[in-house]
């Protein structure tokens, strides 16, 4: 079963001959167009080169005044673009890129997961009061390999999930390691718990060992010794442990 395509973010120009060879030689199976930065064109040609899976980013560069791109006014801005792109058969589209960078946020920079939470449901209710259910609507997710590399580390230095989160978001080891640009926003501690919730109870933790151990073996950095395991049982008690002692300090300090 496939879980997942193999796919690239466009240029933000008009397709050239080297992205073309590029998408064939790799055998491209998704590609990421964004509104405003790619022509319609672009679409044809890379179905040409073999994509068969599109998503399209609703951006512009138009200034948004008034306190930042209001719901009413990202809904206004992006129908035609949304039309345009449904003629040429694609009907999934990313609301927004990263929400809480102002240079991504039209003018605004949430701080609250509420308030950017209500805007992009003020903008789904809008486009589906346009546009039904012919589309489908989304924003971008964390990497799950970077947030397996995140519970890595979290485990390794006895971390709760805040803890981790604000070293994902501050320090410069944990960047490095998570391959993180330095003005990278981070994410709220609560996707750690999400995470290893969808872990669990999609039986991934074997799957993940054995795909490292696999990679450990090729780079020679394990013997061949039979099949190794390790509990996951200890991995997310500690952390239960943590963020529970974590729960109790924050209750105390309101009652003081």
């Amino acid at each position: 079963m496939s879980f997942a395509s193999v796919g690239v973010h466009a240029r933000n120009a008009a397709i050239q001959t080297a992205d073309k060879q590029a998408v064939r030689a790799a055998h491209i199976e998704s590609v990421k167009l964004l509104v405003g930065g790619n022509e319609m064109g672009d679409i044809d040609a890379y179905r040409t080169a073999g994509v068969n899976s599109f998503h399209a980013r609703l951006y512009t560069e138009e200034p948004a005044h008034d306190g930042g791109m209001t719901a009413a006014k990202f809904v206004q801005v992006f129908t035609p673009a949304i039309q345009a792109y449904i003629a040429k058969g694609i009907t999934a589209f990313e609301i927004h890129n990263e929400p809480n960078l102002t240079i991504e946020g039209y003018n605004v920079s949430w701080r609250s997961p509420q308030q950017f939470a209500a805007w992009f449901l003020k903008i789904v209710q809008g486009l589906r009061t346009q546009f039904g259910h012919t589309i489908r609507l989304g924003f971008p997710a964390l990497s799950p390999a970077r947030l397996m590399v995140v519970l890595r580390l979290q485990f390794a230095e006895g971390l709760s999930d805040r803890q981790a989160a604000d070293a994902a978001r501050a320090r410069l080891d944990w960047k490095y390691l998570l391959g993180l640009e330095l003005a990278d926003p981070g994410f709220d501690a609560s996707v750690l718990s999400e995470f290893r919730t969808r872990l669990i109870e999609n039986e991934w933790e074997p799957k993940v060992l054995d795909k490292l151990l696999a990679v450990f073996r090729e780079r020679g950095l394990l013997k061949a010794r039979g099949q190794q395991r390790t509990d996951s049982t200890v991995v997310r008690g500690a952390v239960r442990d943590l963020n529970r002692l974590e729960l109790v300090g924050d209750g105390a300090a309101r009652l003081e």
